[in-house]
């Protein structure tokens, strides 16, 4: 039986995927904000147990890896058990994690806590399975959902200046304390009461307004509509694990995965503080750039969103990786006698070259490779970021260490944002899902 136009089943007076939405914007910014809040834990915890910058960076790498190996898994679990259970799971584990660290008597406690069971509890709760649960509900406006998503890993970083206050205050380790049970009280509950795998969940379709068979709405409900679609054959195949194993395409998407989130972005995130402070600016000016940095990340992902849903996902990327560049050359030049300004220049900059990137690049990867099993297809894109991010932050301090500065590792960073530009163009998704008023392209090979 088909359901008329606007006669879905919904209870509330907008459509009920921006409550979704809405939680899984929630869950950004406190999952990802204990992560990227390690930055001003980094210096107390050096300082306390006297390890050497790459083995104190390794507990960020540590977390990188593992969170990138659970990833696919995590997906999996929720395309099967549905986000609630598995989401209040990884909850639970982030929040005793965090607590634990408060009591960690040695490094290899924070290696086994922070590094370890924390990335399992984010893996859970994080990014994959709210990507996977998001692409259910939207089709039309992915790009302007997935923004508004993503915006929550940037103001995640306005926990770091929190993060510096309580440490100021009460020390790292009550911290620690605090986060964990502040991140248990807050999303345990919007998890259990909020949350929704598929918009047939509540008798509705995506968007809130597609004309779909309602016996067919679960099978559907992740397809595009017709009128997006350049590559119907493309976009009617059941994607599978073992089929995107087999298509450069998704590698290509994997490795631009791997360059601009996985070397660029982790590096910058375990290390931009300290590289500030070694440049003579204080604790407090540095842990107020994060935050600003976070806040155009979240400004950055909301025009990305929206803007790759208008002009393509390449073009979108491509301006948001050459500003992230720009970033790094501006942290490059940052000496003891720059001025404040030029550390706000780069704060700025990187939040708005990461945040046009987040979205743009995610709802690539789900116009390629919707469908059923996309929750882990997306895990698996997302260990490109992983294997890249355990290493990165651990080999920068390595570098540091040998050398006594940064100055190596910055030519790499460039590198790598160059090359993600590259790998975007050559996986295409232009290819796949069409531009609002451009004319479709050739069908693919």
């Amino acid at each position: 039986m088909k359901q008329p136009r606007g006669e879905t089943r919904n209870r509330y007076p907008f459509f009920y995927g921006w409550v979704v939405v809405g939680v899984a914007f929630a869950c950004q910014v406190l999952v990802y904000g204990m992560r990227n809040s390690f930055a001003v834990f980094y210096v107390p915890i050096l300082n306390e147990f006297g390890q050497s910058r790459a083995d104190t960076a390794l507990i960020f790498s540590i977390n990188v890896g593992v969170y990138g190996l659970i990833a696919p898994l995590s997906g999996s679990l929720v395309d099967r058990f549905g986000p609630r259970r598995v989401m209040a799971v990884g909850v639970a584990l982030l929040a005793m994690s965090a607590m634990a660290c408060s009591q960690a008597g040695e490094i290899w406690h924070l290696y086994l806590l922070f590094g370890f069971v924390m990335a399992i509890g984010m893996s859970l709760a994080g990014f994959v399975p709210n990507i996977a649960i998001l692409t259910n509900w939207f089709v039309k406006r992915r790009g302007t959902a997935f923004g508004i998503f993503i915006s929550g890993w940037g103001l995640s970083f306005v926990v770091t200046i929190v993060c510096q206050y309580l440490i100021s205050m009460f020390g790292w380790r009550n911290s620690f304390l605090i986060l964990g049970s502040s991140i248990l009280i807050i999303l345990m509950p919007l998890i259990l009461v909020f949350h929704r795998r598929h918009p047939s969940d509540m008798g509705l379709v995506p968007d809130g307004d597609t004309e779909l068979d309602e016996n067919d709405t679960r099978n559907a409900v992740a397809a595009p509509t017709a009128s997006f679609v350049v590559d119907k054959e493309w976009a009617a195949t059941e994607w599978t694990l073992l089929k995107v194993l087999r298509t450069p395409r998704f590698w290509a998407l994997f490795f631009a995965n791997f360059f601009i989130w996985g070397i660029m972005e982790n590096f910058l995130v375990a290390h931009q503080v300290a590289c500030a402070i070694d440049a003579g600016f204080p604790a407090t000016v540095v842990a107020t750039m994060v935050t600003v940095f976070g806040i155009m990340v979240a400004s950055g992902t909301l025009g990305g969103g929206f803007l790759s849903d208008r002009l393509g996902r390449e073009l979108t990327f491509s301006a948001g990786s050459m500003i992230a560049i720009l970033a790094i050359v501006v942290l490059l030049l940052l000496g003891s006698s720059s001025p404040t300004w030029m550390l706000f220049l780069y704060g700025v900059t990187l939040g708005i070259g990461l945040g046009i990137n987040g979205p743009t690049l995610t709802a690539a990867l789900a116009d390629m490779f919707q469908g059923r099993n996309f929750g882990a297809i997306n895990g698996l894109a997302v260990m490109g970021f992983a294997l890249a991010g355990a290493l990165s932050p651990w080999l920068g301090g390595l570098i540091f260490d040998i050398t006594g500065n940064y100055g190596l590792i910055f030519p790499l960073l460039i590198t790598a944002a160059g090359l993600s530009i590259v790998l975007i163009w050559l996986a295409g998704p232009r290819r796949v899902r069409q531009v609002p008023g451009k004319a479709p392209k050739s069908r693919l090979e």
